[in-house]
């Protein structure tokens, strides 16, 4: 998805579509910035079986920053999956496209048996737009997978899929 600075100033189109990825850790999508705000792009990613989805971002305001880390968190919860949040910091004068950027690295899971209730699992030391943070954290995508099998809630399970004469179809 194409933010309206993309559109508008750069005259950028988005892309062909989503990738799954196999790799030694699991199934891993990527979901870039502003795509971490439409759930939709989520729910195929996660429906194509991935456990985790990489959101670099590249947010140049507080609230451009809160919207991502939001979309993601809800990502996290909508799909039972891990969502890690990985913001571009600092000032970059040399570039119009990074100029001055804010954030904070994050790992979200899904509030459940064995995660955190907050449901992150660990996120950089401040919101800081000068200087970046490392994020170093563990996560064991079995303990992610076995809460889409046995936790207190199956939100991946009872996403609604589809209308019917104006009435949700649930699963």
């Amino acid at each position: 998805m194409m933010t309206r600075f993309e559109r508008e100033q750069w005259q950028i189109a988005a892309g062909s579509g989503l990738q799954v990825f196999d790799t030694p850790l699991g199934k891993l999508g990527i979901l870039i910035c502003y795509d971490n705000e439409f759930p939709l792009l989520a729910r195929t990613l996660a429906e194509a079986g991935v456990d985790l989805i990489l959101a670099p971002s590249c947010t140049d305001t507080e609230a451009g920053f809160y919207r991502v880390r939001i979309g993601a968190q809800a990502r996290a919860l909508e799909n039972q999956i891990a969502v890690l949040q990985s913001p571009t910091v600092g000032l970059a004068p040399w570039s119009p496209a990074l100029d001055e950027n804010i954030g904070r690295a994050a790992l979200y899971v899904p509030s459940d048996y064995g995660m955190p209730a907050t449901g992150v699992i660990a996120e950089s030391t401040e919101l800081c737009p000068t200087r970046s943070r490392w994020l170093i954290a563990e996560l064991d995508l079995d303990e992610v997978r076995r809460v889409r099998e046995a936790g207190q809630v199956f939100t991946r399970r009872d996403w609604p899929t589809q209308f019917d004469d104006g009435r949700l179809v649930l699963r």
